[in-house]
């Protein structure tokens, strides 16, 4: 994931919070995941009728339709557009990682 677009992502969720975060920092993670669905390309969904802009709007209802699919297949990992910047988000399944993937701390 690009710097930028990680900054956007946390923006907005920190936007979303009741109560305003005042301190924050970043972290470079080194992942290496044996199962990614690559889906940063998402045109290849519409032959099945879903358009980016139920993926990328506000309702989340297909997201996570397709998030819980993901995960139901076994990847530990998937690739989506970011929503808020032109950059690629890795979402990581935690629960469905093999023994040999990791989340490590790079700096």
């Amino acid at each position: 994931m690009h710097a930028l677009t990680a900054a956007a992502e946390v923006d907005f969720l920190v936007s979303l919070q009741p109560v305003p975060v005042r301190k924050r920092g970043s972290v470079q993670l080194e992942v290496e995941l044996t199962g990614v669905l690559d889906l940063s390309d998402l045109s290849p969904l519409a032959s099945v009728g879903i358009e980016r802009r139920e993926l990328l709007g506000p309702n989340t209802d297909a997201s996570r339709l397709i998030g819980h699919a993901v995960s139901w297949l076994g990847y530990a990992g998937l690739l989506v557009p970011s929503a808020r910047h032109s950059g690629t988000n890795l979402v990581i399944y935690t629960e469905r990682m093999a023994p040999t993937d990791r989340v490590d701390v790079a700096r």
